[in-house]
């Protein structure tokens, strides 16, 4: 489903960071890459997405009929300023793109039909782990509200919020980088299983995370980062 090949990958300085790097990920598989800060796990991904211009002969290639199949969600996800609930979650697809039933139920799913309310909660000014009873889902018109959503919501919150937009856009291959790494652990548990519940059946998932402990059972493979520079290597984690 994706694979991808590249030669070097280097800082703007000029110093290596990836060289001669493979990596390849099945069909409904959910793969862990984790390794120690500065390896170059985020710009991995940025390469994978085509946004890392310092690269040398770079090959990535996606069995996917259309580049929306593809969804890379960073750990601190974007929003656009001053906007409706409705446009925050739909970002970046237009508001129109989903109805106003299906995205008051992402909301819920992740947890955050609180934000419905037209009174602001104290829950938003918290780090993510809310409660939330089936009576909420049925606020009124909140998709309208209009916030700066990245000073409004914690970034838990913002993370919630980045994973009911996976919810709503079902994509069949999913990166995410650091992406539950605001939320408590059983949160982060609980977001992959609602997302696992409503991508396609042969949706991958590939995730970064340095925390291990919690996302590795979550995951079919383990791959790790060890060496530097040249020696570098991603590999799957022996048992």
């Amino acid at each position: 489903m994706f694979s991808a090949t590249v030669r070097e990958v280097r800082l703007p300085n000029g110093d290596l960071l990836w060289q001669n790097l493979r990596l390849e990920i099945l069909c409904g598989q959910k793969v862990l890459i984790s390794g120690p800060e500065g390896a170059g796990k985020s710009v991995l991904f940025k390469t994978f997405a085509g946004v890392w211009p310092f690269v040398d002969e770079s090959q990535v290639r996606l069995t996917v009929e259309d580049a929306s199949d593809v969804l890379f969600v960073p750990q601190r996800p974007a929003l656009p300023k001053h906007c409706s609930l409705r446009e925050a979650l739909s970002y970046p697809e237009l508001d129109t793109t989903y109805t106003d039933t299906e995205l008051r139920a992402a909301l819920y799913e992740v947890k955050l039909s609180k934000l419905l309310s037209s009174q602001a909660s104290e829950e938003e000014k918290g780090l993510g782990d809310v409660k939330e009873t089936p009576q909420e889902n049925g606020l009124e018109s909140g998709l309208d509200r209009k916030e700066d959503w990245t000073m409004r919501l914690s970034p838990g919150m913002q993370q919630r919020l980045a994973f009911g937009h996976i919810i709503l856009r079902k994509p069949h291959l999913v990166f995410l980088d650091e992406a539950v790494s605001n939320v408590g652990k059983d949160a982060a548990v609980e977001l992959y299983a609602t997302i696992s519940r409503h991508l396609p059946a042969r949706a991958a998932i590939v995730s970064i995370s340095h925390d291990v402990a919690t996302l590795q059972p979550l995951h079919d493979v383990h791959m790790v980062i060890t060496g530097e520079g040249s020696e570098k290597v991603l590999a799957p984690k022996r048992k």
